[in-house]
C-alpha cells in the first residue's frame, strides 16, 4: 500500500506563502511518520479563505512553489482538484510539464450514492494518476477512487516519472467508442480498439512524436493511455 497525505491550500496564489504552507505541510507529514518519497498532494479548492480565480498562471505558478518544497523534502507531489477547476482556474499543462502523472481529479458523474465507477465520465486530461469518482461510495459518504496509471515502488520509492520499462499491465480501454494504434512516429497503423476492451500495455504513458499521449502495447504500437487497471 502506498504512503499518502494531503495539505489543504489556502495561499490562493501566493508562490510566497504557498512555500510557507508546504513546509508546515512537510513538517506535519514527518511528525505523523509518514515515510520520505511517499505521496503529499496539495489540496486546491474554494475553502477556508482560498481564491481560485486569480488567474490560471499565477495560481500554477503558486501551486508549483508548493510542489517543489514537497519535492525539495524529500516527497511526491500530488495536486489534487476538481476537474473543472484544473480546466478553468489553472494552468494545468504547465503543472503536468515539470511533475508527470502528477494529477489526482475529482470528477463525479452524478451526486449521491454511487457503487463504482462510470468510465463514460472520466476526466480525459493528461496527467491524471488517481480520479476521485464519488464522494459517497457505496452511501458510506466516503470517497470513491481508482488509480488511472500504475504507482510504481522501488524500495520505499514511489515514482511520478513515465516509465520507460517493459512492465507488463493490463487494463480496459475507455472514454471514447473506438481509438486508432500508432507507430512510434505517431502515424495510424490502420488497427483500432473499441472502448471497456481489455487492453494489454507496457510502461506508463509516454509521447508520441505528433504530441499524442499514448501507452505501449506491442511492437512499436501504441494507443490511447486512459486506461483503468
Amino acid at each position: 500500500m502506498t504512503s499518502m497525505g494531503y495539505h489543504f491550500a489556502t495561499f490562493s496564489s501566493n508562490a510566497s506563502l504557498a512555500k510557507s504552507e508546504a513546509k508546515y505541510a512537510v513538517s506535519s507529514a514527518k511528525a505523523l511518520g509518514l515515510p520520505k518519497e511517499s505521496y503529499l498532494a496539495c489540496d486546491y479548492e474554494t475553502g477556508s479563505g482560498n481564491i481560485i480565480t486569480n488567474g490560471k498562471n499565477v495560481t500554477a505558478k503558486a501551486i508549483l512553489a508548493f510542489m517543489d518544497e514537497i519535492k525539495a523534502a524529500g516527497y511526491q507531489p500530488l495536486l489534487y482538484a476538481s476537474s473543472s477547476v484544473l480546466q478553468n482556474n489553472i494552468n494545468t499543462p504547465s503543472i503536468v510539464k515539470k511533475y508527470p502523472n502528477s494529477l489526482w481529479v475529482a470528477a463525479y458523474a452524478i451526486s449521491g450514492r454511487v457503487d463504482k465507477p462510470n468510465f463514460k465520465y472520466f476526466p480525459s486530461m493528461d496527467g491524471v494518476a488517481i480520479w476521485q469518482y464519488t464522494d459517497n461510495w457505496k452511501g458510506m459518504s466516503t470517497d470513491g477512487n481508482v488509480t488511472i496509471l500504475p504507482l510504481s515502488i522501488s524500495g520505499s520509492a514511489v515514482s511520478q516519472a513515465p516509465s520507460n520499462s517493459n512492465t507488463k499491465h493490463t487494463g480496459t480501454r475507455m472514454y471514447k467508442s473506438y481509438v486508432y494504434v500508432y507507430d512510434g512516429n505517431g502515424k495510424r497503423t490502420g488497427e483500432v480498439y473499441k472502448a471497456y476492451v481489455s487492453v494489454t500495455y507496457y510502461g506508463g504513458k509516454t509521447k508520441l512524436s505528433n504530441g499524442k499521449s499514448a501507452v505501449k502495447i506491442g511492437d512499436n504500437k501504441y494507443t490511447s493511455w486512459q486506461v483503468i487497471s
